[in-house]
């Protein structure tokens, strides 16, 4: 996976990593960046879509990652004014000896005007030594729809993210007492957090003893359902009832 993301961060200055939850997006991007010697990691939270607080967050992230890598940006830590950040960032960006990444965890909570702001005009046009890549869920791709025609190899997704056959047979290490590889890649189509539950639970969905779904049913309520926005979680639960 570190060599995947290592590819779409080589090819565009932008790369987003974007998955529903479950699939093990940070725990990827946080492996390939404990390679990096250069890196800036924001978590945003709900109060993110705040575009001065997001913009100082940005500000701060980047002065953070240049300390702990022996370094020291001449940023003014108080910009909140994303016009005046940007030209500050790229002024001082531009005498960068070496790349430095900026990786965005969380990113779909920067909410739908985000490119408005400091991170927006990065991405549209970064300094050559700085290199940003989002993680988020797939709101981002909506945020992102050009982006996502005109360069389509700048995204890692779900088909990349998910296991396949082969990787759950490793991750059985020769386990032969509950569900195959091949079983469990067939009911889950390599969805990780599916994966590992089914391990756990060591029982098709549809058993009663140690059921899966259980798991899984839980999962989606409370780490997929519960950082939608109202509306749209309201939207998925009537159209998987209608669906059912």
């Amino acid at each position: 996976m570190s060599a995947v993301i290592s590819e779409a961060v080589a090819r565009d200055p932008l790369t987003v990593v974007s998955a529903p939850s479950g699939f093990g997006k940070t725990t990827s991007v946080a492996e390939w960046a404990s390679g990096l010697e250069h890196v800036a990691w924001l978590g945003l939270n709900a109060f993110d879509s705040d575009p001065s607080r997001l913009t100082q967050g940005v500000v701060n992230a980047l002065s953070r990652g240049a300390e702990r890598s022996g370094r020291l940006l001449d940023l003014d830590r108080d910009l909140d004014d994303p016009h005046r950040a940007y030209q500050e960032t790229c002024r001082v960006l531009e005498d960068a000896d070496e790349r430095v990444h900026l990786i965005v965890d969380d990113a779909q909570r920067a909410g739908e005007d985000w490119r408005a702001g400091l991170l927006g005009m990065l991405a549209e046009q970064a300094p050559d030594s700085l290199r940003i890549v989002l993680v988020g869920t797939t709101l981002l791709e909506v945020t992102l729809s050009r982006h996502r025609v005109t360069h389509p190899d700048s995204f890692v997704g779900a088909d990349t993210l998910s296991f396949t056959e082969e990787e759950v047979r490793l991750l059985l290490d020769g386990e032969t007492d509950g569900l195959s590889a091949q079983t469990i890649f067939e009911e889950t189509q390599g969805w990780p957090i599916a994966v590992r539950l089914m391990m756990i639970g060591g029982a098709r969905p549809d058993q009663r003893a140690q059921s899966a779904a259980g798991f899984l049913g839980n999962y989606v309520r409370e780490h997929v359902l519960a950082t939608l926005p109202p509306e749209v979680a309201d939207f998925v639960l009537r159209g998987a009832s209608a669906a059912s």
